[in-house]
């Protein structure tokens, strides 16, 4: 037997899945052009069409449980009120938020309502239905935008993480750069810092040659003038 959580439609009692069964579910399949409300064949087709058969599987036989044509009073709308809050429950949905057991709850307890209606106005039923058909059809077109969005904001992120990553490339790249350039620059002012000192030194032992030459000069021509002032206090002899 298959474990098959509670369903909130109202479904009739298991039947055995035969030849007499199997004609009786493509008859009702077949009758989906006109419904008359007042025609209990008719009702349960339509209902068949709407809210389709459940399969269970039973000791290798195979049940079919049709939805139930009973119609409902106040204790089932307050029944249904309360198996909806105990599955909320029960199937842990969240009351807010995107939650698919949420969101399939209150489907099947729609389906049960429209079962409910369906049965004492088949218009009001009919109504209903399309109204759901256009709920599902808002809702899964928004599911799709929702779906566009999601995988344009993907490709974007993954647009951004390659740029990113260049960037990162990009930036390893220019430091590596600047820590090459600023070891070339330390060794250029090295250089410079050497040719200064190895100039300064040069300068500055030109500086002493050429005091030590000007002191020589200084010297040789205070002899000279000192030999010239001699020659010119020494009288001549007559």
């Amino acid at each position: 037997m298959s474990n098959q959580p509670q369903s909130l439609i109202s479904y009739g009692d298991k039947v055995q899945y035969g030849l007499v069964q199997k004609n009786e579910r493509e008859m009702r399949k077949n009758a989906t052009n006109e419904f008359d409300e007042n025609d209990p064949i008719s009702l349960k087709s339509y209902l068949d069409t709407i809210l389709p058969p459940k399969e269970s599987t039973e000791d290798g036989q195979i049940y079919m449980q049709f939805v139930s044509c009973v119609p409902a009073d106040k204790n089932d709308v307050i029944k249904l009120s309360k198996d909806l809050e105990n599955q909320m429950k029960i199937r842990q949905a969240r009351e807010t938020g995107i939650c698919n057991n949420r969101e399939e709850l209150y489907s099947e307890c729609f389906d049960e309502l429209i079962r409910q209606v369906t049965i004492n106005s088949l218009q009001r039923g009919e109504l209903l239905n399309h109204v759901k058909d256009q709920m599902k059809e808002t809702t899964n077109y928004y599911q799709k935008l929702y779906e566009s969005a999601m995988a344009f904001a993907m490709r974007k992120v993954l647009r951004e993480q390659k740029k990113r990553a260049k960037l990162v490339a990009r930036e390893s790249k220019l430091m590596t750069d600047i820590e090459q350039l600023q070891k070339e620059i330390e060794l250029k002012e090295k250089e410079i810092s050497d040719k200064e000192r190895d100039e300064k030194e040069k300068r500055e032992a030109n500086q002493e040659d050429h005091v030590e030459e000007m002191k020589n000069i200084s010297q040789e021509c205070q002899q000279k003038l000192e030999v010239i002032k001699e020659k010119l206090t020494t009288p001549k002899n007559k």
